[in-house]
């Protein structure tokens, strides 16, 4: 929902956004005033959001940020203004936004590594805020705030898509899918015939189930707590699932596959020192685990040093938005999306309103679905199951 301004200037709007205003309480929803794009910015409005465990983790205080703050990180919409400088984007485009932004030519970008572009486009300090609210300030979180239904943003962010993706599909590229695709295809690197285990099959598990599929693996097993995560998993590309509440028989089912090694490649991604420690247990002499899961930032793990490492080479590898060239792999998943190859469609279990944010949040550990997106479409009365 987004209106014309009054009294702010012909080409401010006012948007309906879900802000985080103190840590532990819910997100309230406020109008805030969104200002025309200057140089090199672009404004969207936006038609579906994912929410992401990351919020969660900003709202309880895990992951620390200073409020006011507009949540999100991955969503989909329609550029609304560009300012000067602006190349390749127009009024009406369909667009999705990314947290992850990439130069081209910093240290890391010229050596493969766009992930960790150190070249972070910000607002210009001496410009006038992006959002606001009776005129104070509003930050959005990672430089976009998807939380919101109209935004300012760097047009960075923003990249292009084709008009036949559907928006509550296209909304969730921008973070859970690339994350989890890349972590098997980059950061892992999963070859033909690889046994693969993942631990944790929520929206960004799934993906990672999936670019495992792609990447030719010979067995997948997916673990989780959950039993209708687990058959989601079956229909990403899983072979075999197993439920995380008996370690016991996870790491039996891993080593009936492999002849009692383990694992060529193990993902965690659950975000906790205990699964950390499941996933080396799972992996074989040689093997890799893959740290996908957003762990909190005071979390810490206590490994043995000698066996795992030196005497069986075993490594533990990070993983940052999966390794992703955002310019590389977003048309890599649209062409895989187009040929069926990819699943996009089948991440999306629920359509809320943007009033519902807050059950989103509240029910994201005990989601029996993949991703509930936002679809600023709907009216509060309005929601939609898929199945």
């Amino acid at each position: 929902m987004s209106r014309a301004g009054t009294g702010t200037g012909a080409s401010t709007v006012i948007a309906e956004a879900a802000v985080f205003t103190e840590s532990g309480g819910p997100l309230e929803l406020l109008d805030l005033a969104v200002r025309a794009p200057l140089a090199h910015e672009v404004r969207v409005r936006l038609a579906a959001t994912g929410v992401c465990h990351t919020d969660q983790s900003i709202l309880t205080g895990a992951i620390p940020f200073a409020p006011p703050l507009v949540l999100g990180h991955e969503g989909a919409g329609v550029v609304d203004l560009v300012g000067s400088g602006v190349t390749g984007l127009s009024p009406g485009d369909p667009v999705i936004l990314t947290w992850l932004t990439q130069c081209g030519s910093c240290f890391y970008c010229v050596r493969s590594q766009p992930e960790l572009c150190e070249t972070k486009p910000t607002a210009d300090p001496s410009a006038p805020p992006r959002l606001t609210r009776a005129g104070d300030p509003v930050a959005q979180l990672a430089g976009v705030g998807t939380f919101s239904s109209v935004v300012v943003v760097d047009a960075a962010t923003v990249v292009r898509l084709p008009a036949d993706i559907p928006m509550t599909s296209a909304c969730l590229i921008g973070c859970g899918v690339l994350t989890g695709i890349g972590a098997a295809l980059n950061t892992a690197a999963v070859r033909p015939g690889d046994v693969v285990a993942v631990l944790g099959c929520g929206g960004v598990g799934l993906n990672v189930v999936q670019g495992a599929r792609i990447a030719g693996a010979s067995h997948i097993v997916a673990v989780d707590l959950m039993p209708e995560k687990l058959e989601l998993a079956r229909r990403f590309g899983a072979s075999a699932v197993v439920r995380g509440t008996d370690p016991a028989a996870v790491l039996e089912s891993v080593r009936e596959l492999t002849g009692g090694r383990g694992a060529d490649v193990v993902f965690e991604v659950v975000g906790l020192p205990s699964t950390v420690r499941q996933a080396l247990d799972l992996t074989r002499p040689g093997g890799r685990v893959c740290l996908v899961g957003a762990a909190p930032l005071n979390a810490t793990m206590d490994l043995p040093m000698y066996l795992p490492f030196v005497s069986q080479q075993k490594s533990i590898i990070g993983c940052r938005c999966g390794s992703t060239n955002v310019a590389r792999e977003v048309p890599f998943i649209v062409e895989r999306y187009r040929r069926g190859d990819l699943l996009l469609d089948e991440l999306v279990g629920n359509t809320v309103p943007l009033t519902k944010i807050n059950d989103v949040v509240d029910n994201l550990d005990s989601a029996a679905v993949a991703r509930t997106v936002i679809d600023f479409t709907l009216q509060p009365s309005d929601s939609a199951h898929r199945t």
